[in-house]
């Protein structure tokens, strides 16, 4: 009897844990969805970032709400998070090959793959007009032992359809861990390991509408919250794990150096950065960069590893880092931050990172060993 009620007791703790991480990690999710527009240019990866980060950041409200007893009052309002279980997994798909894949291009019939989400949402505003009686359980009440209805079959219907975006993302990232053009593992263990916590996250929800347990659905909700919050630091703190799975993503294509000028390549390659200073533009990426000199992204990313001797964050960092210390140099009163925001990096960060990979020390350190060279040398 004690262990009994010291199993029931650990289980409430669990779940009052559950709730807080999902209650943060829909907070975040919101806040980066409402911050997307402004913090870069819009494109088709900050547009799939918006939806993605604002359904996963709605559906933990939701969770979140449930598990408090904090339902509304409208029986409509109660089941509107269901269209935004259908729009997860595409946002996700889509997201994903934008970042990875250097080739990838956006088709308007991918808008297609949203299409289930507006039929949902059509269904569950239409239905309260047709069936009201369907809707006046709280959604939870179908884990208490209610009989089944219609909007729990669409709530399956929502894992089901995700999972037929996150399987295919899982094969491929698993592809990884062959690539030899990845310096470290570090960037394929990420990449496997989230497509894997999003695959049993989905397996993990559907057991639990299966078995009627909502501790599964918890515990599933609250580990996606913090892949959502780990996704974001990866991205804000390590941009370069996504230049490393970029250039991984191009090596299995078929190399196709044979045929090119690799002397009039490269000069080619260096008259872009330092006559137009390409490495200015923040956006830069291997795909633009390759387009400006008409080759494949796969044919860059082999030249720059094979004949360079470097890869794609490395060498415009390179070009961005003297930049800046050359206007550091010679403008004393410029600050550093500034220098690195116009040199072309995104953030303070990224500027520290690159700067101690290439010179072995802090900015400010080698600006101010050089200053004073170079006044010596005056």
């Amino acid at each position: 009897m004690h262990f009994d009620a010291a199993f029931r007791l650990s289980i409430a703790d669990a779940v009052a844990f559950f709730a807080q991480s999902i209650l943060f990690g829909s907070l975040l999710s919101l806040l980066i969805a409402l911050r997307e527009p402004f913090s870069r240019r819009l494109n088709f990866k900050s547009v799939m970032d918006i939806i993605l980060f604002a359904s996963g950041g709605i559906v933990l409200l939701y969770v979140w709400l449930f598990m408090t007893g904090n339902g509304f009052k409208s029986h409509l309002l109660n089941h509107l998070y269901l269209p935004f279980l259908y729009t997860t997994g595409p946002a996700t798909y889509f997201g994903y090959y934008a970042v990875v894949d250097p080739a990838f291009q956006f088709r308007r019939i991918y808008l297609v793959t949203f299409a289930p989400a507006l039929v949902v949402l059509l269904l569950v505003t239409l239905g309260i007009l047709i069936a009201p009686a369907l809707y006046a359980h709280q959604p939870m009440d179908y884990f208490a032992g209610k009989p089944i209805t219609v909007l729990e079959y669409l709530a399956v219907g929502g894992g089901l359809y995700n999972l037929f975006f996150y399987l295919p993302l899982f094969t491929t990232a698993s592809l990884l861990f062959r690539f030899r053009a990845l310096r470290t593992k570090f960037a394929a263990l990420v990449l496997v390991l989230s497509n894997i916590t999003l695959s049993g996250v989905v397996v993990l929800y559907l057991v639990a509408f299966i078995y009627r347990e909502s501790f599964w659905l918890y515990l599933g909700v609250t580990i996606l919250a913090y892949l959502n919050i780990l996704y974001e630091i990866a991205r804000r703190y390590n941009p370069e794990l996504f230049e490393q799975i970029k250039e991984a993503m191009a090596t299995p294509k078929i190399k196709r150096l044979t045929g090119l000028d690799l002397r009039q390549l490269h000069f080619e390659l260096i008259e872009l950065m330092t006559e137009d200073k390409l490495y200015l533009d923040e956006k830069l990426t291997l795909a633009r960069l390759a387009e400006e000199l008409d080759i494949r992204p796969h044919q860059l990313s082999e030249f720059l590893n094979k004949y360079m001797q470097t890869n794609f964050n490395r060498f415009v960092n390179q070009f961005r880092i003297e930049k800046a210390v050359k206007r550091l140099v010679e403008n004393p009163e410029l600050n550093i931050l500034e220098v690195a925001f116009e040199c072309g990096f995104s953030s303070k960060t990224a500027f520290n990172r690159a700067f101690q990979t290439l010179k072995g020390t802090s900015p400010g350190r080698y600006v101010e060993k050089k200053r004073v060279e170079w006044r010596t040398g005056e």
